[in-house]
């Protein structure tokens, strides 16, 4: 390829206190090796003379049979075990890894250009997915294609993509642009570096395929040459711009995970010492601010939550592989076992993880359930494996996960460990993650048990917080009935911003027609929890600027019956219209009175607006998008993790400034085949205030269920009371 000097310019400029980014010789790289370092002698000494061709064939040949340091992957059992004990996930992997030899694809709503077997790298697009696609996840799938099949054309398309990459860094340098991100967009720089982002996620999955694939006669002398540099500079880049602080950015946690596996594996480098003290630093920090006390990532987002375990296993183990584990010290193995547990803590027993802010109800959380079980020798992280682990799991979030490849012969063996053991259930039920902001309110663990998750946040980290405070959503019977809008296939796509970062995709209340501003930000009012039921109120002042409202929302779940929900709002006008909003992947439609539910003969829900609720609201029916949950099936394919068509109602009132504010009181029951008889009936007296005190009455077949709800003098309380049809009192709690 013949650069102009323009493109040689912009790659020279690309340098700091390390050295050069971008621009590296044969020369400055070997100058790069440290000379205690024994392994590579002649390929340093070939590079001493200016024979650079020998010293890459040196080089090659040291590099196949180095016997340390330790992958996390052994290449040498892995074909075996994985043909034998998941030989499903074999052919996954092989036909993953085909879809780059076979055929174009599509990264999330981009499409790279082809040009032969590797592809036209400046493409001068506004698509955010274009900068995603040079993360090169395309990578992932073929290092262990080849040691699956032994087939050489996956290390061979491996060298012709990493070469033709590198050739074309001057005119993607200089051409290509993105728009949104640090870096100018007349020099395409922001495609290279990403803000760490890119450089680091391209690096991980590189150095798997150049390992994994180390004996193969493909890796050439030139592959040597130009994924060294690209290794170098990238680490350098990184080490200097990235590393030298802690960032909470989920950035800087791929980087710490590029720059530990880069100083692990690739010792020979002067620099890899420095890398090394300073990534398991930033690691340590990571785990230790990164995380809230009950283990929740502070972006209160699943997805990332699980990107940063992802993040933070692949170092470890590289580092318990190769006996540096002990650099981590003090607490972090207990801090980490918190991260660990934190995904069954908010998980329905369903098995689907619960999802608030970006995200995507996938099943990827469940393969770290075996990492977990070995790492801690946990009993929650045994039972939970064996519970929602299935014969041919393969996980998927938008796509098939790259949580795959943790998937080898000891996380088979893990799991095998946990299907011969017996543990208990957790004992948690109804539970209340404070630090976070949420309350999961459980029947039971066995499969048809009724779960909501109440997210009552404080204000998230990062981009992905969505304007949806108090929301909440429900599973029962194995199936979905109140759902959050997740996230799109690609954040390029219009719904992205115009929808998922809407209030009325949530499960809340929307004020005045508009979405709740920032901070977007909830505090616990009330908890309570028993054998038999539990409360929980909290508040937000997401509207008190914008409207002048403020919202109050309480929960009270009857155990393994239903779900009442009040709530408050006060402040504004009485001109401002206000919408209780609920999204359900079901078939829900209006009945004669006035409740709402989807079809018998199958499991679904029944919404039972109080009488105040439906003397003061107008229903309207509706279809938006969502997330919904998914599994993996052979003709899986990202966009079944999302819909168009989920129906939404919404409640529509206003604000009486007459009464100074307003409520409303829904009773949701899940069903596993036919909508249940409920009547739910608020009957105020003319001097009782229902913004401080609230009396309903629930009527089942069986029983009368009195429920007060008191919200005085800065405290909130409830009061329940459980009599036979015959009115022979049954039982009664208080949480007073």
């Amino acid at each position: 390829m013949q650069t102009d000097q323009a493109g040689l310019d912009v790659l020279a400029s690309q340098c700091g206190p390390s050295g050069a980014y971008l621009q590296i010789s044969d020369r400055e790289l070997f100058d790069a090796f440290a000379p205690e370092v024994s392994g590579p002698v002649e390929a340093r000494a070939a590079a001493v003379t200016g024979e650079f061709n020998r010293a890459w064939e040196c080089w090659g040949e040291y590099w196949t049979t180095r016997p340390s340091p330790a992958y996390y992957v052994n290449a040498d059992s892995y074909a075996s075990e994985i043909h034998e004990h998941l030989p499903k996930l074999a052919e996954i992997l092989v036909s993953q890894a085909d879809r780059l030899w076979l055929h174009d694809f599509g990264h999330a709503t981009y499409k790279p250009k082809r040009e032969g077997r590797t592809f036209q790298w400046v493409d001068c697009v506004a698509d955010s997915a274009y900068c995603g696609f040079f993360y090169m996840w395309f990578l992932r799938e073929l290092g262990r294609a080849y040691l699956l099949t032994g087939d050489a054309k996956y290390p061979g398309i491996f060298r012709e993509l990493i070469c033709s990459w590198f050739d074309a860094l001057p005119d993607v340098a200089i051409n290509a642009s993105f728009h949104g991100t640090e870096a100018s967009s007349e020099t395409g720089l922001a495609i290279i570096w990403n803000a760490g982002l890119g450089s680091s996620l391209r690096c991980v999955f590189m150095l798997d395929c150049y390992f994994l694939m180390r004996d193969s006669m493909e890796l050439t002398s030139e592959l040597h040459s130009k994924i060294l540099k690209i290794f170098l500079g990238h680490s350098r880049y990184l080490f200097d711009t990235r590393m030298q602080e802690y960032n909470p950015s989920n950035f800087q946690s791929s980087i710490t995970c590029w720059i530990i596996s880069a100083a692990i594996m690739l010792p020979e480098l002067k620099e890899a010492e420095q890398w090394l003290r300073i990534g398991v630093d930033r690691l340590c920090e990571r785990i230790e601010r990164n995380f809230d006390k009950d283990g929740a990532q502070i972006e209160q987002c699943p997805q990332y939550h699980l990107a940063g375990i992802r993040d933070i296993i692949r170092p470890l183990m590289l580092l318990q592989r190769n006996s540096k584990v002990e650099m981590l010290g003090g607490d972090m193995w207990e801090r980490l076992e918190r991260i660990f547990n934190y995904p069954i803590r908010i998980a329905h027993p369903a098995g689907s993880p619960a999802l608030f802010n970006s995200g995507v109800y996938g099943t990827e959380w469940k393969t770290y359930l075996p990492l977990g079980t070995s790492l801690f020798d946990s009993p929650l992280q045994s039972w939970a494996a064996n519970r929602f682990i299935g014969d041919e799991f393969i996980p998927v979030a938008k796509g098939i996960s790259e949580f795959i490849l943790f998937m080898d012969g000891d996380w088979v063996q893990s799991l095998s460990d946990a299907r011969k053991t017996e543990p208990e259930p957790p004992t948690f039920l109804n539970e209340l993650l404070e630090d976070s902001g949420l309350a999961v309110l459980r029947s039971g663990w066995d499969e048809d048990a009724s779960s909501m998750v109440f997210d009552f946040n404080r204000e998230p980290m990062g981009g992905h917080a969505y304007p949806g405070r108090l929301s909440f959503e429900i599973f029962a019977n194995q199936v979905p009935l109140v759902i959050h809008p997740g996230s799109t296939i690609s954040y390029s796509m219009p719904e992205y911003r115009n929808w998922c970062h809407q209030t009325i995709s949530h499960n809340t209340v929307m004020v005045n027609n508009h979405s709740q501003g920032k901070p977007h930000f909830a505090q616990l009012e009330a908890w309570h929890t028993s054998d038999r039921m539990a409360f929980v109120s909290a508040s937000t002042s997401t509207y008190k600027e914008s409207d002048g409202v403020l919202h109050q929302r309480s929960i009270l779940a009857i155990r393994g019956e239903y779900y009442f929900i009040l709530d408050w709002l006060r402040g504004g006008s009485d001109a401002t219209p206000i919408a209780w909003l609920l999204h359900s992947p079901q078939d829900i439609g209006a009945r004669p009175d006035g409740s709402i539910a989807s079809s018998d003969g199958k499991p679904g829900l029944l919404v039972v607006p109080d009488s105040l609720t439906l003397q003061n609201s107008q229903l309207q029916l509706g279809e938006g998008y969502s997330a919904v949950p998914v599994s993996y099936t052979a003709e899986y394919q990202p966009l079944d993790a999302w819909r168009d068509d989920v129906p939404y109602l919404s409640l529509d009132s206003q604000i009486e400034e007459t009464a100074g504010g307003q409520t409303y009181g829904i009773l949701i029951a899940p069903f596993a085949s036919a909508a249940p008889e409920i009547e739910v009936t608020t009957d105020l007296g003319p001097d009782d205030n229902r913004l401080h005190s609230y009396r309903t009455i629930i009527r089942t077949k069986e029983h009368i269920d009195t429920v007060f709800i008191n919200a005085l003098d800065g405290r909130t309380s409830c009061e329940f009371q459980r009599a036979s049809r015959a009115d022979e009192r049954l039982w009664s709690e208080s949480t007073l």
